[in-house]
């Protein structure tokens, strides 16, 4: 894997993704979500907001209904990561900056933060 790729969790019939790649990767994104049934996703988790991790997220938030935004907390500025967050106040998402311990429950999986 390279850098700022993204993964796909699937659980108790919830989806969860984990960074979206780079603005090129979002179309290849959404094209892989799509094949893997995904319809809607429960949550996306930013684990920080460099263009290579959130990109890709652009694309995702026009193609589905995201429920739940994890963000890091870390307050970059750059336009990429604004264009991100307009993103996010665009789709109505719920925001959660996760911290270092959090536990999350995606379905019948437990991620620690």
């Amino acid at each position: 894997m390279g850098q700022g790729d993204g993964v796909l969790v699937q659980s108790g019939g919830k989806s969860y993704l984990l960074d979206a790649g780079k603005s090129q990767a979002g179309p290849k994104m959404v094209d892989f979500l799509r094949s893997r049934g995904v319809e809607s996703l429960d949550g996306i988790v930013v684990s920080n907001p460099d263009a290579d991790h959130i990109g890709g997220f652009l694309d995702v938030f026009d193609a589905f209904e995201v429920s739940t935004v994890y963000v890091s907390g870390d307050p970059k500025g750059t336009a990429t990561y604004n264009s991100f967050l307009r993103a996010v106040r665009d789709e109505g998402s719920e925001v959660v900056e996760s911290r270092a311990g959090m536990q999350m429950e995606w379905g019948s999986t437990h991620a620690d933060a």
